[in-house]
């Protein structure tokens, strides 16, 4: 009860003080002060992401030429995690130079699986990314440290993201309680949790519906 109500309190606060915030991070990669919104992507690099690594690479992609033919597009953030590391870091400006070859560049790694350090990379990339940007979260793995849950509501609401997981699974479901946070994650943030399996057409579907949303 004692979590539920800190929970309850932080989202409070930060959603009565989510005025425009921006880091020094932002103002250096955008180009004018009418630039439009960010797009975020953090992506598992975990060897159990091998069979989806191929899709995942292409919905990325899609998402980027879908962003990048806007009117105003905005800048891009890239983050991979997976075992012990997160990053690097990668931003990219509105004309998205560089992202398609980061993108392409993305494997499968190592031999650790379950958990992963999923919140600390939302994190890192919420703290890099701009306000209202969508963060796309393509993970198979718990989170590492759900202790981070607080720090990680507190980035995204004071900015306003919100956060997509998009879960490949051989099964095409997740166990609930393992995914807990993330769903935490994503209906506070008006996001979604989308389990699917780990075929191209299935995780092209999860995308898909996704942006529809928006």
């Amino acid at each position: 009860m004692a979590a539920s109500r800190q929970l309850t309190l932080l989202v409070f606060m930060a959603t009565c003080t989510g005025s425009d915030i921006a880091t020094a991070a932002d103002q250096r990669h955008r180009s004018s002060p009418t630039q439009g919104t960010d797009m975020i992507f953090v992506v598992d690099v975990s060897h159990s992401m091998f069979t989806s690594m191929c899709a995942v690479r292409r919905v990325c992609l899609q998402l980027f030429s879908l962003a990048s033919s806007s009117n105003n597009p905005g800048g891009f953030v890239l983050v991979p995690f997976h075992g012990d590391a997160v990053g690097p870091v990668q931003v990219f400006d509105h004309s998205g130079y560089g992202l398609p070859t980061a993108i392409d560049y993305l494997g499968a790694y190592g031999n650790s699986d379950t958990p992963q350090p999923c919140l600390e990379a939302l994190l890192a990339a919420s703290e890099r990314g701009g306000n209202r940007a969508p963060i796309y979260v393509f993970t198979d793995a718990p989170p590492t440290n759900p202790g981070l849950l607080s720090s990680v509501l507190v980035s995204v609401l004071l900015k306003r993201q919100m956060v997509i997981f998009i879960v490949p699974t051989p099964e095409g479901n997740a166990i609930a309680a393992e995914m807990a946070v993330y769903q935490t994650i994503a209906d506070v943030t008006s996001g979604q949790l989308i389990t699917t399996t780990e075929t191209m057409p299935d995780i092209d579907a999860a995308w898909l519906f996704g942006a529809i949303r928006r």
